[in-house]
């Protein structure tokens, strides 16, 4: 990534606006995945965990909430399989 903390900055202002967001109502959830990606490529783990752990108990669309557990399950897989790979071990990822 070119500029993480530009991506960072943004990605927070939609965050901040989430009172004021009327439709479009699953970017909040998408938001914090994205923002947990930039800091797993940053190497930072623990914030990786908590933006999940927000991402996948903060969400209140029953429409999306099954898709949306679908994709936390799925990146969590992507990020244990990428530990495994790179270090021989896994760093426990509580989701």
């Amino acid at each position: 990534m070119q500029s993480p903390l530009q991506a960072e900055e943004c990605l927070n202002t939609v965050l901040s606006l989430e009172k004021k967001i009327k439709e479009d109502l699953y970017l909040i959830p998408y938001t914090l995945v994205e923002l947990a990606l930039l800091f797993w490529d940053q190497g930072n783990t623990a914030k990786t965990s908590q933006l999940l752990e927000d991402a996948k108990y903060g969400v209140n669309i029953s429409s999306y909430l099954n898709a949306f557990k679908n994709l936390l399950t799925l990146l969590r897989r992507m990020f244990v399989h990428k530990r495994q790979k790179g270090t021989g071990r896994v760093q426990k990822l509580c989701i």
